[in-house]
């Protein structure tokens, strides 16, 4: 992949890719329906799955909805990277601007990767991020994330090349590229 720093890349959403991982729900809706049901509850227990077949349909359910319901509301989503910075819908409207990035790293966690982009307090502090977003940042950080989580499961790109066009354009444009 030939990066110039002066230009804008755009990583698209692939609905190919977002329908297959929102896939992923329904084995699980079928686990939690069947535990409903009662046809693994061990002779004499009277429905003992049920709740957890109701928590696994409830978590799951709202998951591949949340997923869906996303997909048909920003079917254009998109990473863009270019000189001004990194805008990422997921995380903010507006662009995370190179002189406000203050750090850069790879985060690995249950065989997932993640870009991670600590952004200047003062910056952050200003920031409009969805109350959704917040959630997820919250549930990251009490799993180990420090900063903000960059991953294109579901964009027309992969981790590798994700990483090296961040790490090439921050170089170019002034942020620290710490690996």
């Amino acid at each position: 992949m030939t990066i110039d720093p002066n230009e804008t890349l755009c990583f698209k959403r692939s609905i190919g890719r977002t329908l297959l991982l929102l896939s992923l729900s329904i084995p699980f809706l079928v686990i939690g329906y069947l535990l409903t049901t009662g046809v693994f509850d061990a002779p004499g227990s009277e429905g003992d799955g049920r709740i957890l077949g109701i928590l696994c349909m409830v978590f799951f359910g709202g998951l591949g909805l949340y997923g869906v319901i996303r997909l048909a509301l920003k079917p254009d989503q998109a990473i863009e990277i270019g000189p001004e910075g990194i805008r990422d819908q997921r995380i903010s409207t507006g662009w995370l601007p190179w002189a406000h990035i203050t750090g850069i790293s790879t985060w690995k966690s249950r065989g997932s990767s993640f870009i991670m982009l600590e952004l200047d307090e003062t910056f952050e502090a200003g920031l409009k991020q969805s109350a959704v977003y917040k959630l997820f940042k919250l549930a990251n950080a009490l799993v180990g994330a420090k900063g903000h989580c960059l991953n294109p499961v579901g964009f027309d790109v992969s981790f590798r090349d994700l990483r090296s066009v961040i790490l090439a354009y921050a170089e170019a444009h002034g942020a620290p590229a710490v690996e």
